[in-house]
């Protein structure tokens, strides 16, 4: 599948007398469970002698404590997982550097705006969690790359500090393409930050995971919401500062002064419930969704995007309550 979705961008790229504006989008799967790289690859990991092997770990049902049961390789160690993990990124790089191959090769290099990032992160153990993704809002699902070029309007090799939203790219492309705004557009350009007029882009930033777990941070406050649908309902704070690796809960000892983030985050989650209700509302009922191949249903069960209904899962306009 990576190779084929390469071999698309580089047709496309490759289109001779076509100098019209293009968008082209490529979705690579990879790095993603399960982790099977090229063995080629990944012997360029093995031994290395950087990742520490760790302990054995047992198949669990699900992912934490051990390894899911379906990845499970018998003998193997937490550092054979993560080789196999970082052969996988090198396989994606690989990919994308052929992109931009095709890309320097075509009539578009000089005019053309790239932007590199990813949906998610990847647990590798923290918090007992490993190998996957979605299922809190720790940082090692939260922290994503996002790289931005544009020869000539851009400045090279300039990293930003401040922390920004994946819903900032849309309106950071409509920016440099110089199209005007729809209206109620949540993210924000970043442009600012690039050009140095602006240290900040947002006071807030706001999380949700498909467990309904919401979390507002303020760039070194973190709270989190487990919401009564699989959880008993509860908040949990990380100071970032003085605790990066998220393990000490200090929602209790904050009390009052935390009453700013609770409100904040309330008002997020009715938000939220809103437009989701008003996204259910504005499906036609009339159409009824078809029923998928066997082999396309198992492989978007795999990649945890299909799930079977749950209706204790049904978000329901409840408010926010830190206990």
């Amino acid at each position: 599948r990576t190779e084929q979705i390469t071999r698309v961008g580089e047709a496309f790229l490759a289109r001779e007398g076509d100098e019209r504006p293009f968008f082209l989008w490529l979705h690579y799967v990879n790095p993603h469970t399960p982790y099977d790289p090229p063995d080629e690859l990944l012997d360029r990991f093995r031994d290395d002698g950087i990742v520490p092997r760790g302990p054995e770990l047992e198949p669990v049902v699900g992912y934490h404590g051990g390894v899911n049961r379906h990845e499970f390789i018998h003998g193997a160690r937490w550092g054979d997982y993560v080789d196999r993990y970082d052969a996988e990124i090198l396989l994606a790089d690989s990919h994308v550097g052929r992109v931009l191959e095709a890309l320097a090769s075509s009539v578009h290099p000089g005019t053309t705006l790239v932007v590199f990032t990813s949906d998610h992160g990847e647990s590798l153990g923290e918090h007992d969690y490993f190998f996957d993704h979605g299922h809190d809002l720790f940082n090692p699902s939260l922290r994503i790359p996002l790289i931005v070029s544009f020869p000539g309007f851009l400045p090279s090799a300039e990293r930003v500090a401040a922390a920004v939203s994946t819903l900032d790219i849309y309106p950071t492309i409509l920016d440099l393409a110089q199209v005007n705004f729809p209206p109620g557009l949540e993210g924000r350009s970043v442009l600012p930050l690039v050009r140095g007029t602006d240290t900040r882009l947002h006071d807030q930033l706001f999380f949700q995971n498909d467990r309904h777990l919401t979390a507002i941070s303020n760039g070194r406050l973190k709270l989190v919401h487990y919401p009564a649908l699989q959880f008993p309902e509860r908040c949990e704070l990380y100071d970032m500062y003085r605790d990066p690796a998220e393990e000490a809960d200090r929602y209790r000892e904050a009390g009052t002064r935390l009453a700013p983030l609770v409100a904040e985050l309330g008002s997020f989650h009715t938000r939220t419930v809103a437009w989701q209700q008003a996204t259910s509302a504005r499906r036609n009922p009339a159409v009824e969704d078809t029923e998928l191949p066997a082999s396309t249903r198992d492989s978007l069960i795999e990649l945890g995007y299909v799930e079977e209904p749950d209706p204790r899962e049904e978000i329901t306009p409840s408010a926010l309550r830190c206990p």
